[in-house]
C-alpha cells in the first residue's frame, strides 16, 4: 500500500495536493489531463442518446410528472452529449473523492482506501490505453502482464 501512496504523492504532490484543487478544493481536472497525457480524439467512446441516457431520463421524468405528456419529451428531443474515457475515469475520481469522510478538508486524498480506489481507476485508464495503441507501441508485456496485475493489487486493496 505504501508504493501506492508514494506514486501518487510523486505524481501530484504530498496529500495529493495537485488532484484536490488549492484554493476552490475542487477535483483539479487540469492536473489529472497534464497527468494522463492529454485527451485525445481516439479515446472516444459514445454519446449520451446512444447509451439510452434519453430514454431512462424521458421515463423517470414522465414518471415524476405523472400526467403532464408535453415537458417528459423535452428529453427524446436531445441531441446526444459525446464522451470520452476521460469523462468517464473524471466520474470515478469524482465519485471516489465524494465518498471520502471529509472531501474539502486538509486530509482529502490521505486514506489508503482513497488510494488505492484512485490508482485502480488511474490503472485501468492505462490499461485501456495499452490495448488501443498496442499495435503501435508493440508493448504486449505491459498490456497484458504488468498493467493487469496491478489492476488487480488495486482492485483486492480496494475491496479489502
Amino acid at each position: 500500500m505504501r508504493h501506492i501512496r508514494r506514486k501518487l504523492e510523486r505524481q501530484y504532490g504530498a496529500g495529493l495536493v495537485g488532484l484536490i484543487h488549492p484554493v476552490s478544493k475542487e477535483f483539479n481536472h487540469e492536473a489529472v489531463i497534464y497527468q494522463r497525457g492529454g485527451r485525445h480524439a481516439d479515446e472516444a467512446v459514445s454519446d449520451t442518446r446512444s447509451v439510452g441516457l434519453h430514454y431512462v431520463m424521458h421515463h423517470l421524468h414522465a414518471a415524476t410528472l405523472g400526467d403532464d405528456k408535453e415537458r417528459p419529451n423535452k428529453w427524446m428531443e436531445l441531441k446526444g452529449k459525446r464522451f470520452d474515457r476521460y469523462d468517464i475515469v473524471s466520474f470515478l475520481y469524482g465519485w471516489i473523492v465524494s465518498l471520502q469522510e471529509n472531501p474539502q478538508g486538509d486530509t482529502a486524498g490521505a486514506s489508503n482506501c482513497f488510494l488505492a480506489s484512485f490508482e485502480l481507476v488511474q490503472q485501468t485508464d492505462y490499461f485501456a490505453a495499452d490495448l488501443a495503441n498496442i499495435a503501435l507501441s508493440g508493448n504486449y508485456f505491459d498490456a497484458f502482464f504488468y498493467t493487469p496485475t496491478h489492476i488487480q493489487g488495486n482492485f483486492a486493496a480496494t475491496y479489502e
